[in-house]
């Protein structure tokens, strides 16, 4: 039992030395069991006594040479030694092995990739200006689309802002990475083409694209099946920009594959400036036709978000990963936007512009810690940030402010603009909604209830959680 109390504190980088003194007394009663011997390097390899680290760990490799753990052990070790291509050698021989778990080979290709300075460095050299142009051209494209007053340079800038998106997503270290950009490609490029059609026929309308002669020219422009269908095109285009449920399935892949800084910054702005669009194509350029009552189009878009916001916030409590979890949260949040819109009053469009404020503000925050913590990390799920506040305290607090101003509890952010959102619902004509909105929110508590409260350090056998 003895045993097994030592790789548990191994496994959990707590008591280190008392676990060494354990399996040391182990290893004299049987000095040929694989298992004390790798273990008894491990303790040493946190240790950092790395060469009688090796020597145990030499001793194991030679009694299981086609053990998965054994090689990965060896492998770490031996790259702390500064002995890197032997440690390759190890970490592809665990590739190669049938009974090796998908998690630990996934680990260790990310190793692979990571801790090979010829590559890594040589990538960052050649290709850092393209990521750092990339993102200058994103700031460009959303900084156009918020100054323009020219409704065909606005959609000049959203492309400009997507194509740089889509070179950004392509950059994270999944296999699935590029393959997220292609598809956010090819689903944002029919959002873009709706756009176009949508200007285009505003343009044979009115002959202009100044979105002030716009909106004094679209009053005189008689109403007409062209002109409805512009509305529905150009609403169709920016809720795919935006991630508005049901057109949010790019939004799950881009935030699981993107790199993890790149889904921090898109995190408070892509989504929001879609938002912006909207607000300031039909609520100022055509608000004087009032395009959201054609059809009852209001009334429909408001319905299916309050059905996006149940069942966003139903996925991302069934979700391990946390940014599947956040992205799903994201499209829940979007919905509360798109509601608050919807009841066309000027206090749901003052609780809209309170909630995209609050959210980009908490959701940035959310990201940019889970990328401080797991910078080179893939997958990471609940459990991986367990025993959190005992190694980051202020981390860790920051961590619980953000979540629970994403709950909208009293004292937060978030709450002041779920007060707005429901005191506005309230005074509107679909005021029975309003218990749907607070429901969802405390779903969202759930979010955080789990195995990840628990205060133990979470390290895996490898011991490279960096919590």
């Amino acid at each position: 039992m003895s045993n097994y109390l030592a790789y548990s504190w191994l496994e959990r980088d707590k008591n280190i030395n008392k676990a060494i003194s354990m399996l040391e007394k182990a290893y004299k009663e049987n000095d040929n069991d694989p298992y004390i011997i790798d273990s008894v390097g491990w303790g040493y390899y946190l240790t950092g006594r790395y060469v009688e680290a090796e020597k145990y760990m030499r001793r194991a490799i030679e009694l299981m040479p086609n053990d998965p753990i054994v090689n990965d052990h060896y492998g770490d070790i031996l790259w702390k030694m500064n002995r890197k291509t032997q440690a390759q050698y190890f970490w592809k021989s665990v590739l190669r092995m049938s009974d090796a778990e998908k998690e630990m080979i996934d680990k260790i290709k990310e190793k692979l990739i990571i801790k090979n300075p010829e590559f890594t460095n040589k990538y960052a050299k050649e290709n850092i200006y393209l990521f750092y142009t990339s993102w200058l051209l994103c700031n460009i494209g959303f900084s156009g689309i918020i100054l323009t007053n020219d409704i065909f340079n606005l959609f000049v800038f959203l492309e400009i802002s997507s194509l740089a998106s889509y070179f950004l997503i392509s950059q994270g270290n999944y296999k699935k990475s590029v393959l997220a950009a292609i598809q956010y490609l090819f689903i944002g490029s029919i959002g873009a083409v709706f756009i176009l059609m949508a200007i285009g026929i505003l343009y044979t309308h009115t002959g202009t694209l100044n979105m002030t002669d716009l909106s004094e020219k679209i009053i005189q422009a008689k109403p007409s099946s062209s002109v409805i269908l512009a509305i529905a095109l150009f609403f169709i285009g920016v809720a795919i920009k935006s991630a508005l449920f049901p057109l949010h399935g790019w939004l799950i892949r881009t935030y699981a594959y993107a790199p993890s800084i790149v889904v921090t910054y898109f995190s408070g702005t892509s989504t929001k400036i879609g938002i912006y669009i909207l607000l300031r194509v039909f609520l100022d350029i055509l608000n004087s036709i009032n395009p959201f009552e054609y059809y009852d189009l209001a009334q429909l878009i408001l319905f299916l978000s309050l059905f996006g916001v149940l069942l966003a916030t139903f996925f991302a409590i069934k979700q391990s990963e946390i940014k599947n979890m956040l992205a799903f949260s994201s499209v829940a949040q979007l919905s509360y936007i798109v509601i608050a819109i919807m009841l066309l009053t000027p206090d749901g469009v003052t609780a809209s512009l309170i909630h995209v404020f609050n959210h980009s503000i908490i959701k940035t925050g959310l990201f940019l810690i889970i990328t401080i913590l797991f910078i080179n990390n893939n997958n990471i799920t609940l459990d991986d940030i367990a025993g959190l506040n005992s190694k980051h305290p202020l981390i860790a607090s920051s961590f619980l402010i953000l979540l629970l101003g994403l709950v909208g509890l009293p004292l937060t952010s978030g709450f002041i603009s779920k007060w707005y959102l429901v005191m506005a619902i309230f005074k509107s004509d679909y005021w029975y909604i309003s218990g749907v909105v607070l429901i969802t929110s405390f779903m969202t508590c759930l979010l955080y209830t789990s195995d990840a409260a628990d205060d133990t350090p979470c390290v895996d056998l490898g011991g490279r959680r960096i919590i």
